[in-house]
């Protein structure tokens, strides 16, 4: 599970309350963490990755990639920036 500070953080990076994280899932062998929270009354889903070489890199072009296929039609999930801009913050 991801640590309480690095939930925090996220929950202050993405502006929801962190009272309102709740882990779904954690794959085995996977650095990544799966959370669903509320913001303005809306749901969201969080991926905490531990990281391993490249993670971030490889992660932003997963999110560029879904608003790539958003903007060209594609029903798919839009990536949540952050306060600074980020689709992906370290």
């Amino acid at each position: 599970m991801a640590s309480q500070d690095a939930l925090r953080k996220a929950s202050r990076l993405f502006d929801f309350d962190h009272g309102t994280l709740s882990l779904i899932r954690i794959w085995a062998g996977s650095p990544n963490h799966i959370y669903a929270f509320a913001r303005q009354g809306k749901a969201y889903i969080l991926r905490a990755s531990k990281g391993t070489t490249g993670w971030a890199d490889r992660t932003r072009a997963e999110m560029d990639f879904l608003d790539y296929l958003a903007r060209h039609g594609a029903r798919v999930s839009l990536p949540l920036a952050s306060g600074n801009g980020a689709l992906v913050e370290e």
